[in-house]
C-alpha cells in the first residue's frame, strides 16, 4: 500500500515491546512508511507505523542496538553523540512514546561506538562496543550500567576486551556471552567469544585457556622431566 514503503535506510536492530507486541526498529534512517522517524520507529503488529511513538529530533547518528524494558522504555546505543539536542554519547534511554528519558543520565557516556546491549532482569544493562572509557572511567569494550545510567562499579572487567565487542546475550543463569573481534579479555586469551560470570570476571570453564592459547585444537607439550607420555 501507499504507506508500507518501510525504512529509507539501514535497520540495524529490532526488538519486541513485551507489553503490546509492537515491533521496534532502529538504525540509520529518517523515514518509515512515509512518516518522519529519525533512527527509531515502532510498528504495529501488522507492520504499519505506530503513530503514538515519535522520537522527534531523535539521535544525531545511527542506533546500532536497542533493549526494551518491561515498562516499555527503550535503551538505545550506537554512533550518536546527541539525542533531541542533548549531549548523550553513544547511549541514552527513551520513554515508551519515543521522547527522551531524562532520568537516565550517563554523564559523558562512552568515548566510542556502542554495538550491543543486553538488559538484565534487575534493570541493569550490559553494554558492548569499541569504547575505551565510560564517563571518564577506563572500561574497554564491555561494562554494565545501573537503571539510572551510572557505571556499575561492582562489575569487574579489569583490562576488558582488547578490541570491539559486537554482540551480547545473557544466559538464564545471568552469565554474559560476548562476541566480537577481540583476542583477549582481561588479559586472558579469548578469541572472538568469551563468557563472563555475573560480576564481570572471566568464566574459565568456558573456552578454557589451553584451548584459547592457540585459538584452535589443544596442543600438548611433552616434558622430558616427567614420565613418558605425561603431558603438561
Amino acid at each position: 500500500g501507499v504507506n508500507s514503503q518501510g525504512a529509507d535506510g539501514t535497520v540495524w536492530s529490532v526488538a519486541i515491546d513485551p507489553n503490546s507486541g509492537a515491533i521496534l526498529m532502529a538504525g540509520e534512517f529518517t523515514n518509515v512508511n512515509t512518516f518522519i522517524r529519525h533512527s527509531i520507529a515502532r510498528l504495529l503488529p501488522d507492520g504499519s507505523t505506530d503513530t503514538s511513538f515519535d522520537p522527534g529530533q531523535g539521535p544525531d547518528g545511527s542506533i546500532l542496538a536497542i533493549a526494551v524494558q518491561p515498562d516499555g522504555r527503550i535503551i538505545i546505543g550506537g554512533d550518536f553523540t546527541h539525542v533531541d539536542g542533548v549531549a548523550l554519547n553513544h547511549i541514552a534511554r527513551l520513554n515508551a512514546d519515543g521522547s527522551l528519558d531524562n532520568n537516565f543520565a550517563p554523564g559523558s557516556g562512552f568515548d566510542d561506538t556502542v554495538y550491543a546491549l543486553a538488559l538484565q532482569s534487575d534493570g541493569y544493562v550490559v553494554v558492548g562496543g569499541s569504547f575505551k572509557s565510560f564517563n571518564a572511567y577506563a572500561r574497554s569494550g564491555l561494562t554494565r550500567l545501573d537503571p539510572l545510567g551510572n557505571l556499575d562499579l561492582g562489575f569487574i572487567t579489569g583490562a576488558g576486551a582488547d578490541d570491539a565487542v559486537y554482540d551480547l546475550t545473557l544466559q538464564p543463569d545471568g552469565k554474559v556471552l560476548l562476541a566480537g573481534i577481540f583476542t583477549r579479555f582481561n588479559q586472558t586469551r579469548r578469541v572472538g567469544i568469551a563468557r563472563l560470570f555475573r560480576d564481570g570476571t572471566v568464566d574459565t570453564s568456558f573456552m578454557d585457556t589451553a584451548y584459547n592459547q592457540f585459538a584452535g585444537l589443544i596442543n600438548h607439550y611433552w616434558d622430558p622431566s616427567v614420565e613418558p607420555h605425561n603431558y603438561i
